[in-house]
């Protein structure tokens, strides 16, 4: 059975559907950075 979403509901979805955050893509470069530097 599917369940019913609101039109509220709905949008809040959509804001958040594309959202990419890259703070750990960030943090992971830099550690790789910091560590090929080391070498």
């Amino acid at each position: 059975m599917a369940r019913r979403i609101n039109a509220a509901g709905l949008s809040l979805i959509k804001q958040w559907e594309g959202l990419k955050t890259t703070a750990y893509k960030k943090a992971s470069r830099q550690r790789h950075i910091r560590m090929s530097q080391a070498f």
